[in-house]
């Protein structure tokens, strides 16, 4: 896929976004996107279990209208680029079964002793392996619901859950709101997250 432009001007803000899609790094980048602009109200971010780089090309801060500027340093990472192989294979069945797998199942799979697995996954991924399958399961719940999922349990269901409540119990946890506020929220365009 080619260089892809868009500019949005509204209550978010203004700016011009750019994404490149490259198919040669599949598996391993998704995308790379320059933004330019300013953004008119802070943007709340939850668990994704992505690797994100973010590199500023220009001062070294962000104004957000109304609100003070915030220092930002020249460029950040979030999340470990560096991982032992049995994490890595952990970490690609995890994303592959949307977060669905038993983590007794993949442990079974690779050679290490559960204990030891969890921690060598929490010191690498950042978080627990059952946490990360749970951030994994929630991002495609999130997605499937403002794709417009015909109703809250079938989503639910379709995506590991127990029942309704369960959902809702994620929902609070990793992005701060039940499900039917985060639909109702102002998101930002081609992402998740949700102008605060």
């Amino acid at each position: 896929m080619g260089l892809v432009s868009s500019r949005e001007e509204s209550e978010l803000g203004a700016w011009t976004q750019l994404t490149w899609r490259p198919r040669a790094l599949a598996g391993l980048v998704e995308c790379f996107w320059l933004f330019d602009g300013m953004l008119g109200r802070r943007e709340r971010y939850y668990p994704t279990g992505e690797l994100d780089l973010i590199v500023q090309l220009d001062a070294p801060f962000r104004i957000i209208e109304g609100q003070p500027a915030a220092t930002c340093p020249p460029s950040s990472l979030a999340g470990r680029p560096g991982t032992d192989p049995r994490v890595a294979y952990a970490v690609s069945e995890i994303e592959h079964a949307g977060g669905k797998t038993p983590i007794r199942n993949i442990v079974g799979r690779i050679d290490a002793a559960p204990k030891r697995f969890t921690r060598l996954f929490e010191e690498q991924v950042g978080v627990k392996p059952k946490l990360f399958s749970r951030i994994v399961r929630f991002r495609g719940l999130a997605a499937t619901l403002r794709a417009g999922a015909d109703s809250f349990s079938e989503a639910a269901l379709a995506h590991g859950y127990y029942d309704q409540s369960h959902m809702n119990a994620d929902f609070r946890e990793f992005a701060g709101m039940p499900p039917g506020q985060f639909l109702a929220a102002t998101s930002y365009p081609e992402s998740l997250s949700l102008a605060d």
